[in-house]
C-alpha cells in the first residue's frame, strides 16, 4: 500500500500544474455540497439515444431552430480531442431523419462562445469564444439556416469567452459574465446586449459578482444565472436578474436559492417550458451526470433523470420546444466523446408505444426461445389499445407468429408481452416487428419497433457492434497457443520494467473501433493501448486508457523475471504479443503466463496456458477509445461474473463481424445447393454466419458438396490467380 500511496504522491504536483492551463478542467479547489433546497423525481422523463456525432467533439456551440418545417439542431466549432486544433466545421442534426450533415463552415474557427436564435431574423447569431484559451474573441458572426451561408456582425465590445447567453422577448441577445480560471481571463461581472435588428451594442446593469462559465436562461423578463466559476472557484450560486421592459438594459439583480447538489462549472444549459435546465458539469469529483432546473415562478428546484452520458464543457442544450432537450459530444473527465442523447419530457394525452423487443440481437440455437414485447402508456390517459407481433423466418421467408392482442394500461404502465415461443436451430434469422394500434395517439413515432435477432452463441455485440466467443461458453471458439519463445524479447520499459511501457510498430494495419492502428504501446501490467499507459491498479470499463486491449491487467512485475514477446507471423497474418513466466507484484510465486494476438483481418484472441495464484483481481476486455457508448467488452472485472474468471486453457476472441468482409448484405443472394466451381486454379473457403473459416476446398474438383453442412447461411469466397469472388449459400434442407 504505501508504493501505490508514494506514486501518487510523486505524480500529484505535475497533475495539479498542467491544468493551470488546460481548458477542460480547472485546477483543484475547494469544493462543498450545496444544501438541498427542493427537488421531485418525475416518472416520466428518460434519456433517449440519438445518432452519434461523425466525430469527437467539445467546447462546440450549439443552437435549436426550424428549417422550411424541419427541426434541425446545429453544432458551431470546438475541439475534436482535447489540445487539438480549434475547429471551423458547423453540423447539422435533422431530428426527422435521425442523421447529421455537414454545412457551411464558420469564417471563424472557434470554441468555447455561445450561440443563439432570433426566430424574428431567422438567423443564429455564433458570438465570442477563443481559439487560444484564455484569449477572449469579439467576434460575432450569423448564420442563415435557409440559405446556408454567413455574414458578419457587429464586434463584442469586448473580447470574451466562457460566458452565458440568453435571448429576451425573441429579439435581444444578452451576453453574461464570461471568464474561468486562466490568469489571462478571471471571471467578469459585465453584461452587454446585442440587437440584431440594429447590429449594435449596449451596456447592462453588471452581475452583483464576477462569475465565468455560467449557466444561463431567460424565461419571461427573468435573467436566471446559476452554477459557474467565480473569483473564488466554483460556485452553485443563482442570481435572479429582472429586465426593464422600457428600458432593456436596466436589470435588477437578487439573489436565489443556490443549484442543489456537487458544486459544478460549465453546466450544459437551456430552458424549456419557462424553466431553466442544468446538465452535467465538472465537480471535485470530476464530471457529474446531474440534471436540474429551476422555475424562478415557484423559485424552486427539480432533478431530472442522470444523463447516460455524464459530459461537461458544451456550450448550449439544443431545445426542441415539444419537449427533447439533445446534448451531442461533450468531456468526460478523461476525453471527448461522440455520444448523442436527449432527455424526452414530452407529455401527451394519448400515447402509447413499444420500448423493447425480446430477444433483441441474438439468441442461442436450441433453446427455447419466447418473443416478447414491451410496451408501456407514455400518456396522461388509460388506455385499451391493440399490440400486434410479427416473427419473420427471413432465410425461408415464412411468417412463424402473427398474435394479436388488446391491453388495458394505467397512467405510466408498462408491460411484457409474450407472442409465442420457438425452439430455433442455429443459422436462423428472425425479423421480428411489435406494433400498437390506439386511436388518436398523438405521438406515433414509437408506435413500431423492429429487430433483427441471429440464432448464435457468444457475446450481444458492444456499442460499436464487437462481440466475443469463448472458450468458457459452449460451442464457441477452441483453445488456441502460439509458441511466442522464437520472437523478440521486448525491454526498454520506461519508467521501469515494474510498471512500464514499451511502444512497437505492428506488422500490418490494425483495423480497431473504426480505426486503423500502427503502433502499439505494450504495458508490463497486461494489457496494450494507443497511449503511453502503465497504470497498475485496474479498473472496470471504461477506463481512461485509449484503446485499452487488457488480455490480464493487474500489477505484474518484470524486474526479477519474466519476459514479454512480440511475435510476427511469417506469412504476416498475426503479431502475438505474449508475457511468459511474469508474477504478480509481491507475490514471486504467481506466475502468469498468457498472450494476446492481433489478426489482420482485426480479429483478438487472448489466450491463457497457465495462471497461478490469485485470478480474481484482474480486468479483461477491450475498449475502442474512451469507451464512450458502449464501446467496450468487459469479459470479467476481479472476478465477476464468476464464470468468466480466466484460468488455464482458455482462449477468448474478439471480432467485430464486418471487418471479416462477409457480412450478409455484400453478398449476392443465391439460394442453392450446389455451385459449379471456376475452371482456373485457386481455392473455395466457406465460412460461417459468425466468420468463421468451417472448410476449404481445391478448385480442382468439380463441385462444392453440402453433405456435412447443415442447415443455414453460408458465405463462399472463391479465389483464383485473377479474382476474388463472394457469394452467399443459404441451404433450406
Amino acid at each position: 500500500m504505501k508504493r501505490k500511496y508514494l506514486i501518487i504522491f510523486l505524480y500529484l504536483p505535475i497533475f495539479l500544474f498542467s491544468y493551470q492551463l488546460n481548458p477542460d478542467y480547472a485546477p483543484n479547489t475547494s469544493f462543498q455540497k450545496s444544501k438541498e433546497v427542493s427537488f421531485g423525481y418525475f416518472d416520466y422523463n428518460e434519456w433517449l439515444t440519438f445518432a452519434s456525432l461523425p466525430t469527437t467533439r467539445a467546447h462546440q456551440m450549439t443552437a435549436f431552430c426550424v428549417v422550411n418545417g424541419e427541426k434541425k439542431w446545429y453544432s458551431f466549432g470546438g475541439f475534436q480531442v482535447s489540445g487539438g486544433t480549434v475547429q471551423n466545421i458547423v453540423l447539422e442534426y435533422n431530428a426527422r431523419t435521425n442523421t447529421w450533415t455537414e454545412k457551411a463552415p464558420m469564417p471563424t474557427a472557434r470554441a468555447i462562445g455561445r450561440a443563439a436564435y432570433v426566430g424574428k431574423t431567422g438567423k443564429i447569431y455564433v458570438i465570442g469564444g477563443c481559439q487560444t484559451f484564455g484569449t477572449g474573441l469579439n467576434v460575432v458572426e450569423i448564420y442563415d439556416p435557409v440559405n446556408n451561408s454567413w455574414t458578419t456582425g457587429a464586434s463584442m465590445p469586448i473580447g470574451n469567452h466562457d460566458f452565458g447567453i440568453g435571448v429576451w422577448r425573441d429579439s435581444l441577445i444578452y451576453v453574461i459574465g464570461g471568464g474561468n480560471w486562466h490568469s489571462a481571463s478571471p471571471p467578469i461581472a459585465s453584461v452587454y446586449i446585442y440587437n440584431p435588428f440594429t447590429n449594435t451594442w449596449s451596456s447592462c446593469t453588471q452581475m452583483p459578482q464576477p462569475l465565468g462559465t455560467p449557466g444561463v436562461g431567460i424565461i419571461g423578463d427573468t435573467i436566471v444565472v446559476s452554477t459557474g466559476y467565480g473569483s473564488g472557484g466554483a460556485t452553485n450560486v443563482t442570481f435572479i436578474g429582472t429586465i426593464n421592459p422600457e428600458n432593456p438594459t436596466q436589470i435588477t439583480w437578487t439573489t436565489g436559492p443556490s443549484c442543489p447538489g456537487e458544486i459544478r462549472y460549465r453546466t450544459i444549459c437551456g430552458v424549456y417550458n419557462d424553466e431553466l435546465f442544468l446538465v452535467g458539469g465538472n465537480t471535485s469529483a470530476g464530471v457529474t451526470p446531474e440534471t436540474r432546473s429551476y422555475n424562478p415562478r415557484t423559485n424552486t428546484w427539480s432533478q431530472w433523470a442522470n444523463k447516460p452520458t455524464a459530459v461537461s464543457n458544451v456550450y448550449g442544450i439544443a431545445v426542441d420546444p415539444t419537449g427533447i432537450l439533445y446534448i451531442a459530444g461533450g468531456y468526460t473527465g478523461t476525453g471527448y466523446v461522440t455520444a448523442h442523447e436527449g432527455l424526452d419530457l414530452r407529455q401527451f394525452n394519448h400515447d402509447v408505444g413499444v420500448v423493447r423487443i425480446l430477444p433483441s440481437i441474438k439468441t442461442p440455437p436450441n433453446v427455447e426461445t419466447p418473443f416478447i414485447g414491451v410496451v408501456k402508456n407514455f400518456g396522461l390517459n388509460t388506455e385499451t389499445f391493440t399490440v400486434t407481433c410479427l416473427v419473420y423466418d427471413s432465410i425461408g421467408d415464412t411468417l412463424l407468429i402473427q398474435k394479436d392482442t388488446t391491453i388495458t394500461l394505467q397512467i405510466r404502465e408498462t408491460l411484457a408481452i409474450e407472442f409465442g415461443r420457438i425452439t430455433p436451430p442455429a443459422g436462423k434469422i428472425y425479423k421480428i416487428t411489435v406494433y400498437t394500434v390506439l386511436p388518436g395517439d398523438e405521438d406515433p413515432s414509437n408506435d413500431t419497433m423492429r429487430t433483427r435477432v441471429e440464432v448464435r452463441v457468444g457475446s450481444e455485440p458492444d456499442g460499436f457492434g464487437y462481440i466475443y466467443e469463448s472458450t468458457q461458453e459452449p460451442d464457441t471458439t477452441t483453445f488456441v497457443w502460439i509458441d511466442p519463445t522464437s520472437g523478440t524479447p521486448l525491454s526498454g520499459w520506461y519508467p521501469n520494467a515494474d510498471d512500464g511501457y514499451v511502444q512497437r510498430t505492428l506488422p500490418f494495419p490494425f483495423r480497431y473501433y473504426g480505426q486503423t492502428l500502427n503502433n502499439i504501446y505494450v504495458c508490463t501490467n497486461g494489457f496494450l493501448s494507443d497511449s503511453a499507459a502503465y497504470a497498475f491498479s485496474n479498473t472496470g470499463f471504461p477506463t481512461a486508457i485509449r484503446n485499452h486491449i487488457c488480455g490480464w491487467w493487474d500489477d505484474l512485475d518484470l524486474r526479477t523475471s519474466g519476459t514479454v514477446y512480440q511475435y510476427n507471423d511469417p506469412q504476416g497474418n498475426f503479431v502475438v504479443f505474449a508475457w511468459v513466466n511474469v508474477p504478480r507484484y509481491g507475490a514471486p510465486n504467481e506466475i502468469q503466463t498468457f498472450e494476446i494476438i492481433l489478426y489482420r483481418n482485426s480479429v483478438i484472441r487472448f489466450s491463457y496456458l497457465n495462471m497461478t495464484g490469485t485470478l480474481n483481481s484482474n480486468t479483461v476486455g477491450i475498449q475502442g477509445i474512451y469507451g464512450a457508448n458502449r464501446w467496450y467488452h468487459q469479459y470479467v472485472f476481479n472476478g465477476q461474473p464468476s464464470n468468466h474468471i480466466v484460468d488455464d486453457s482458455v482462449s477468448i476472441i474478439f471480432y467485430y463481424p464486418p471487418y471479416l468482409d462477409i457480412a450478409e448484405e455484400k453478398y449476392e443472394k443465391v439460394i442453392n445447393t450446389l455451385y459449379s466451381l471456376p475452371k482456373e486454379k485457386g481455392i473455395c473457403e466457406i465460412y460461417n454466419l459468425n466468420g468463421q473459416l468451417i472448410k476449404k476446398i481445391s478448385l480442382e474438383e468439380k463441385e462444392i458438396r453440402h453433405n456435412n453442412l447443415k442447415k443455414g447461411i453460408y458465405f463462399l469466397r472463391f479465389k483464383t490467380e485473377k479474382s476474388i469472388k463472394n457469394y452467399k449459400l443459404i441451404i433450406i434442407r
